[in-house]
């Protein structure tokens, strides 16, 4: 963990039985600008992690543990970090802060995790009513970001709402009544849409109509709705609310934001360029702290926007702008190393992502993916393969690990192998899976010399003819789905369906190099 000056480290220790409340404590301290490190995962079987959450505590000012009847008397790894922390706290490396997230007596009266541990003081998360009604939450992280030097953002200002409050307070014609209902409304909205009630959206979509009646100028309520459709998949609306924002509020990088972040995913990526380089240079002339501290992760996003466009020029020009924070962010290191991939920079890339990969956790199916895309991309294949089957056994036989291998085994013409794992993952109901496997028979009967005796022909046919059913119920809705049912129709000699899945394919996403017409790769 990168320190900057004048934010401290905090290491969080916490059961895994309290994560709702560690996730709720480190995001509001992530948003006040604390700097927080937090294992996501369990750690039951990851004995490795070990080092690595040792060299983050001695990193870090503050040893955060959420005390309590979980982290006492269940957790095997809290009172492991509480005794490293402990050593360092009397060398006065760190200091070990509490707080309470459990009942007080049953916590107290359950054995402490070290030396007068129960006569600590401690800020105090526990018995918390829903919805903070007695305003005890508030008090105690306020207290706890103040205790880090850090003035406490409550939930407006965080990236995609950006503070409601602010922009009533400028609102100066408005008055109180109506200011707080407008604020209680945008809490109502928030609530409903973390618990998923149906009715969120519209909430918000009053909200707005509420604040163009009152003549409130808000910006907030508007991103929040671009963020939901964003979520939803609805690309045309966002794009719509974005456009629409950045007439209203031609001024405020974070309409330009995310207006870039759709054009990102409609694949129209120098219109996304031109939006992020015109929310730095409105972030960099506002003087805006919320703003600036957006800044980074714009830079993150022109990064990856630059690599899909293929500047890798400028996309190095860019990765020198992040601080050195960002550049340890594994986001950051896997879009670095997929630069120097693009670039043919072999060395550079498999040296970036292994390290990756062994600063990884071991059932994290990304490290595995990374890493084999890597040596696939260098013509590694042998290595690629181990290093899925490694990940098949690590992670559970991961459907997307084991997806990858097999379409691997499949292209060295390990057939019976890549059939063994695509018939596990065709629980999965996934058309990907079908489609293979349906090629991959073709190919098996199509072979001059058979030499399957644990498939005979009347068993692959059966199998075909189970993968053609599924394939051909199949509704296809985006590109790839339209080039897999289209690649059945040809191996079934339709070609006219084939050659009109593939249009469609080619309609829906024209700028892909991966669409090639079928008669390319599957008799030859």
């Amino acid at each position: 963990m990168i320190s900057k000056e004048g934010q401290h480290t905090v290491f969080l220790s916490y059961a895994w039985s309290t994560k709702a409340i560690a996730n709720r404590i480190y995001f509001d301290l992530i948003r006040s600008n604390v700097r927080v490190w937090k294992d996501d995962r369990s750690t039951e079987k990851a004995w490795e992690i070990w080092k690595k959450i040792t060299s983050v505590i001695d990193y870090c000012d503050y040893f955060l543990l959420l005390d309590g009847v979980y982290a006492r008397s269940i957790s095997e790894w809290v009172p492991r970090e509480c005794e490293y922390a402990l050593e360092l706290e009397k060398r006065g490396a760190l200091k070990i802060v509490i707080a309470l997230v459990d009942d007080f007596d049953r916590t107290h009266q359950s054995r402490e995790l070290f030396q007068n541990h129960n006569e600590r003081l401690f800020f105090d998360f526990s018995d918390l009513k829903t919805y903070d009604i007695d305003g005890k939450y508030k008090r105690n992280i306020k207290e706890l970001c103040e205790f880090f030097d850090n003035r406490y953002v409550p939930w407006t200002n965080i990236p995609r709402d950006q503070d409601f409050e602010q922009e009533l307070s400028a609102a100066i014609h408005l008055d109180t009544l109506n200011r707080d209902i407008l604020i209680k409304d945008y809490e109502v909205f928030r609530r409903r849409y973390l618990s998923k009630f149906p009715t969120y959206e519209k909430r918000l979509l009053n909200l707005i109509e509420d604040c163009e009646v009152l003549k409130v100028n808000a910006i907030s309520p508007r991103l929040a709705l671009g963020v939901l459709q964003l979520e939803k998949e609805d690309f045309k609306g966002a794009y719509e609310s974005f456009a629409n924002m950045v007439h209203l509020f031609s001024n405020d990088p974070r309409a330009f934001m995310g207006l870039g972040g759709v054009q990102f995913y409609q694949g129209d990526y120098q219109a996304a360029i031109a939006s992020y380089l015109k929310t730095i240079a409105l972030i960099k002339s506002s003087g805006n702290e919320n703003h600036l501290k957006q800044l980074q992760y714009v830079y993150r996003n022109l990064l990856e926007t630059y690599l899909e466009a293929g500047q890798y020029e400028d996309a190095l020009n860019i990765y020198v702008e992040l601080d050195e924070f960002q550049k340890q962010l594994p986001e950051v290191k896997t879009a670095l190393g997929r630069l120097y991939m693009l670039q043919n920079d072999e060395e550079k890339s498999i040296r970036t992502f292994e390290e990756l990969f062994e600063n990884s956790v071991s059932e994290e199916p990304g490290c595995y993916l990374q890493l084999a895309n890597c040596y696939e991309y260098f013509s590694y294949q042998e290595k690629a393969i181990a290093i899925l089957k490694q990940g098949m056994d690590e992670c559970s036989e991961n459907g997307d690990i084991g997806k990858k291998l097999a379409h691997l085994l499949f292209k060295k013409g390990a057939y019976p192998a890549a059939v063994q794992i695509y018939e596990k993952l065709k629980a999965t109901g996934e058309l990907q899976v079908y489609a293979e496997l349906a090629t991959l028979y073709f190919i098996m009967l199509k072979e001059a010399v058979y030499v399957y005796p644990e498939l005979t022909r009347n068993k692959i046919h059966f199998k075909l003819r189970e993968c053609y059913d599924f394939c051909e119920a199949f509704s296809p809705s985006i590109p790839v789905e339209y080039y897999l049912k289209g690649q059945v129709f040809y191996i079934k000699k339709k070609f006219k369906a084939s050659r009109i899945m593939y249009e469609k394919c080619l309609e829906k996403d024209s700028t892909s190099e991966t669409w090639h017409y079928y008669d390319r790769f599957i008799l030859h």
